[in-house]
């Protein structure tokens, strides 16, 4: 999971150091991308259409942003709390308008060479 590793740069080339001469690295992750200027190549496979789930009730968005705590914290100065609290407030008006809130993925295989 590429996207927890704090140096993707660096990260990519340890991946590229490791990867025999002519081989390939398979990377599967989320997120729109993943830093290719170690590799020559990288070839990127997305599915057709991205996986999609709705929810009619935001404290489930709002529990699971409340999980990843350890994660994201330390990349903003506003208290935790406060930044959950905005997630479920702005899921709940989304559902109010238009009656659910869509989960999307943004998933992908890059082939790189």
């Amino acid at each position: 999971m590429l996207y927890h590793v704090d140096d993707r740069e660096q990260a990519t080339a340890e991946l590229h150091r490791v990867t025999a001469p002519g081989g390939r690295c398979v990377v599967v992750t989320n997120g729109a991308d993943v830093s290719s200027a170690a590799f020559d190549d990288v070839q990127v496979i997305r599915p057709q259409a991205g996986p999609t789930a709705s929810i009619t009730d935001a404290s489930i968005a709002a529990d699971y942003v409340a999980t990843t705590t350890d994660n994201y914290a330390d990349e903003t100065s506003r208290p935790w709390s406060d930044v959950v609290d905005e997630v479920r407030t702005a899921v709940h008006h989304e559902i109010d308008t238009i009656g659910s809130f869509a989960l999307t993925g943004d998933t992908g295989a890059f082939i790189c060479r």
